[in-house]
């Protein structure tokens, strides 16, 4: 029988508050909730919902405030290993929708920051420039940035994913992994996600020990998070398994303490993305 760990509370609680705003949401509450917020004078934060492949480059696609200006950002290196710093940019429709092309990538990947510009904002600055000198225009930014970053493997944008401070990150890929993302920080805290049957008890298990207990969503998917020990300068492999009463999964994951910056590299199957945090610091996220 396996036994179960309790985390600490103060542990438990900083995993939890990265995670709570990705947990999802009922189309018709998140529909009401957008609408509230849009007449309420508030722009919708920018949505990746898919990556596509269109020869060496790929196109991005997503939901945003209908007409706003979406801007990707990319600063890495080429395909050639060059260094670039990139600003691509689209219209969202009437409807949100997004679409970015010809996004460049690096050697084994990119990671790219996703911002929205409101409707509202580019009228401001249309009427300011035809304004008088004697009127002022309130030019006050409606800036929305993505939840997260993105992250897109090279030649697999199928396994493209959403990573996410604090949390696991969000596969964007079609596969119902049952595991298909981990996450790990300087002090330990874990989280993992994937799809499961629906409405299903999730246990993720580390060296024979239930670290933590999550329950997936109506349409499986999951998120649980749990304690491990904090990662020293050299690499271990840790092995994690999700289990549920029908289903379980083992993998092996790299874990060490990160240098500072952005780094990709792909590690037996997967990509190890070591990403620099909006607030300082750097999180590890393993995508399968």
């Amino acid at each position: 029988m396996k036994r179960f760990a309790v985390t600490t509370a103060p542990a438990m609680a900083a995993i939890l508050l990265g995670l709570t705003a990705c947990q999802p949401v009922k189309p018709s509450a998140e529909a009401a909730a957008a609408a509230e917020l849009r007449a309420r004078g508030y722009s919708r934060v920018p949505e990746v919902t898919s990556v596509i492949q269109e020869g060496e480059v790929f196109v991005v696609f997503g939901q945003a405030t209908q007409r706003g200006r979406v801007n990707l950002i990319y600063s890495g290196t080429n395909a050639a290993g060059q260094s670039v710093r990139s600003y691509l940019g689209d219209e969202a429709d009437k409807t949100g929708q997004f679409r970015v092309p010809e996004v460049p990538i690096g050697v084994n990947g990119g990671l790219y920051d996703l911002t929205v510009d409101s409707e509202r904002d580019r009228d401001a600055e249309t009427a300011t420039s035809q304004a008088p000198d004697s009127v002022q225009i309130d030019q006050r930014g409606r800036t929305m940035r993505a939840e997260g970053r993105l992250f897109v493997p090279r030649g697999r944008p199928d396994k493209a994913a959403m990573l996410l401070p604090g949390g696991a990150a969000r596969s964007l890929s079609k596969e119902k992994l049952i595991l298909a993302a981990a996450d790990y920080d300087s002090t330990g805290g874990i989280a993992v996600a994937g799809h499961v049957a629906p409405t299903t008890t999730v246990n993720l298990v580390v060296s024979g020990i239930i670290i933590g207990r999550s329950q997936s969503d109506d349409q499986g998917r999951y998120q649980v998070t749990g304690q491990i020990a904090a990662p020293g300068e050299l690499e271990t492999g840790l092995e994690i398994e999700i289990e549920t009463d029908k289903q379980s999964e083992k993998r092996t994951i790299p874990v060490s303490l990160p240098a500072p910056g952005d780094r990709i590299t792909p590690v037996d199957g997967a990509w190890r993305v070591d990403w620099t945090l909006p607030g300082g610091g750097v999180q590890t996220t393993i995508v399968f």
